[in-house]
């Protein structure tokens, strides 16, 4: 307990004061850009569309592949046209996979404040079971030293943003931690352990007074600290998901535009990042997070697959140089 309570006074020192930073709005606002982005990109894609059926138009003969028809130069437009119609859809994936953590975060903290305030634990075909186990997995990965021996973690920049929005709420449970009366009731547990000969207390050798005294230690220091240590470490679980979803999606952004639009290129700056554990766990927890909650881009292409295949063999008919 004494690591939660040694970087209480640092931690409140940082709260940056004014208006407070609301997860609901945030998660909405990110949600709502993705929106807003995937209209203009629809838009970019239409226009994109009519280019590829004005390019393929040039072509009389549906029996001849395009390259024995096209000149040189409709072939360069082709492949422009292409390439761009490629980047569309990486881009249209990125801001989907995004707003998809951005939501799952929120609904994941949701449980963890539910939880927090003594909510039944969820059972199996509950809808916030998957949640509740995600969280239970987080946290007996952050029992690893390396992130237990600084488990409170301070977001890089003071903007309102799901980390920021988190954190605010971790302060609040870590003033009240710093506020329990935890250095009087160790002493008076050492007492009463001097008392016993030293060892463990056994509550049912207690004399009446002393059990008296553990029991109020135990109801107004030990088991109200125990409840926030445990949402201060959902909570981090959580600023660390929206800290390296954003990363994931700016990193995303970086190998599409390096790359030109190319899919499998995405993922090949965090591939190549130097990771300590916290941050592994981070990344790890997003790859299983979206296996189990699929963003909206990617559960509209499985609807269309099916047609997009037939386009695609079409395509790769009309442009084969057979």
């Amino acid at each position: 307990m004494k690591r939660y309570v040694t970087g209480i006074a640092l931690a409140l020192a940082t709260v940056a004061p004014g208006k407070a930073c609301d997860i609901e709005q945030v998660a909405s606002d990110i949600y709502f850009n993705a929106i807003t982005r995937a209209g203009e990109l629809s838009k970019q894609e239409l226009g994109l569309l009519e280019r590829f059926r004005a390019i393929g138009n040039r072509a009389k003969d549906p029996n001849k592949p395009l390259n024995q028809q096209l000149s040189q130069q409709d072939l360069a437009e082709f492949a422009q046209v292409q390439q761009r119609h490629q980047a569309i859809e990486v881009q249209q994936l990125l801001e989907s996979n995004y707003a998809r953590d951005a939501r799952v975060i929120r609904d994941f903290y949701q449980v963890a404040q539910a939880d927090y305030l003594g909510a039944p634990t969820p059972k199996e075909g509950d809808k916030n079971y998957l949640p509740y186990a995600f969280l239970a997995v987080m946290m007996v990965a952050s029992e690893d030293k390396t992130i237990q021996d600084k488990l409170v973690t301070e977001p890089a920049t003071k903007s309102c943003n799901l980390e920021n929005a988190l954190h605010e709420i971790e302060l609040e449970s870590l003033g009240r931690l710093g506020r329990l009366p935890l250095a009087q009731a160790s002493r008076e547990l050492e007492a009463m352990q001097g008392r016993m000969g030293g060892g463990k207390i056994d509550r049912d050798k207690l004399n009446a007074s002393d059990r008296a005294i553990f029991d109020r230690l135990q109801r107004t220091a030990y088991v109200p600290a125990q409840r926030e240590k445990l949402f201060i470490t959902n909570l981090e679980s959580l600023k660390l998901l929206a800290r390296t979803s954003a990363m994931k999606f700016e990193l995303g952004k970086k190998d599409a535009t390096d790359s030109g639009g190319d899919i499998d290129s995405v993922g090949q700056s965090v591939a190549a990042l130097n990771l300590d554990a916290r941050a592994k766990m981070g990344f790890g927890m997003l790859e299983k997070i979206a296996e189990k909650y699929p963003s909206d881009w990617f559960k509209q292409r499985q609807a269309i697959a099916p047609q997009i295949e037939t386009i695609k063999k079409e395509n790769a008919a009309r442009t084969s140089k057979k």
